[in-house]
C-alpha cells in the first residue's frame, strides 16, 4: 500500500494505491524503484478525476443534475438556455414571516430545512428538478412534451400531494413537540418557460423565467382567499385525471385576462 498527500487546503486529503504482482516474490527492488517514481504523476491524474467528480456533485447539490449538466456543458454565458415546457409546482411556506418575528433565527432554519426535505423528496421523486429556493418558497419544474404534456403533469400532481401529506406528518410531530405547525399552499401550473442563465456580468442564476412561471407565483396569493391550500390552473386540470373542482376566475397582476383556478379537496 502506497499513501500519497495532496497539499492542505485541496477538497481531497489523499490517494491510496495497492498493487499487486504475479511473481512468486512479489515486487522487486527495481520495480519497487520504478513505481515510486511513477506514483506521484499516477496521483495527480487521480486528484484531477476525483476533484472534477466532487465538483460535478456539489454543483447538482446547488443547481440540481439537469441544471449541473447544462453548466457543465457549456451555457455559462448570460442569455444561454432554452425554451422548454414544463409543469410548474410552486411550494410556499404559510405564516413563516410571522415565525421570523417570534423565533430565533437557528430554529428557524432547522425548520425551514425540515420542511424544504419532505417537499423536495416527493419532487425529486416523480422525475421533477428543484431550480430555486426563495426565503420560504420552493420552485420546481417537471419537464412535458408539448404536444402531449399529460405525464409531467400527473408527475407534479403526484409530488403535491406526496409533499402534502410529508407535511402534514411533519406538522403533527411538531406540535406533538410544543412546537409550531407550518402548512404548506401549493400551486400547479403548465406551459412554456425559458430555462437558463440570467443575472448580471460577474454573477448569474440559472433558473426559469416566463409567462407561466409569473401566472403561477401571482396564482399562490389566492390560496387564503379561496380557502385552499393546493390551486391548479385550467391547463393544468385539463391534462390531468383528479376531481379539481373550479374556484372561480381572478383577475391576476400583470396577467390580461381572468384566470380560471381550480382547488383539489384532500
Amino acid at each position: 500500500m502506497k499513501l500519497i498527500a495532496f497539499p492542505e487546503g485541496t477538497a481531497l486529503g489523499g490517494v491510496g494505491f495497492s498493487l499487486a504482482g504475479d511473481g512468486p516474490t512479489g515486487f522487486s527492488e527495481g520495480q519497487i524503484a520504478d513505481l515510486d517514481r511513477f506514483l506521484p504523476a499516477l496521483a495527480l491524474a487521480c486528484y484531477r478525476i476525483a476533484a472534477l467528480r466532487v465538483a460535478t456533485d456539489m454543483l447538482a447539490v446547488y443547481t440540481g443534475s439537469r441544471t449541473s449538466g447544462r453548466i457543465l456543458n457549456g451555457q455559462t454565458q448570460r442569455g444561454d438556455g432554452t425554451a422548454i415546457y414544463a409543469a410548474i409546482l410552486l411550494a410556499d411556506l404559510k405564516d413563516f414571516t410571522s415565525l421570523n418575528e417570534r423565533y430565533a433565527p437557528d430554529r428557524i432554519v432547522t425548520w425551514l430545512n425540515e420542511h424544504f426535505e419532505v417537499i423536495g423528496q416527493p419532487v425529486e421523486q416523480a422525475g421533477g428538478e428543484i431550480l430555486k429556493f426563495m426565503g420560504d418558497s420552493l420552485l420546481a419544474i417537471f419537464p412535458a412534451q408539448i404536444d402531449n404534456p399529460a405525464d409531467g403533469c400527473e408527475r407534479a400532481l403526484s409530488a403535491a400531494r406526496m409533499a402534502m401529506d410529508a407535511n402534514d406528518t411533519l406538522n403533527w410531530k411538531r406540535v406533538d413537540a410544543g412546537e409550531p405547525a407550518i402548512p404548506i399552499d401549493i400551486v400547479l401550473h403548465v406551459g412554456e418557460v425559458f430555462y437558463g442563465n440570467v443575472g448580471c456580468t460577474r454573477r448569474l442564476d440559472f433558473t426559469a423565467i416566463g409567462k407561466a412561471v409569473n401566472e403561477a407565483a401571482r396564482m399562490e396569493k389566492l390560496c387564503d382567499n379561496v380557502g385552499r391550500n393546493l390551486l391548479a390552473s385550467a391547463m393544468f386540470v385539463s391534462r390531468v385525471q383528479a376531481d379539481f373542482e373550479k374556484v372561480g376566475s381572478f383577475a391576476l397582476k400583470g396577467v390580461a385576462k381572468p384566470a380560471e383556478v381550480y382547488g383539489l379537496q384532500r
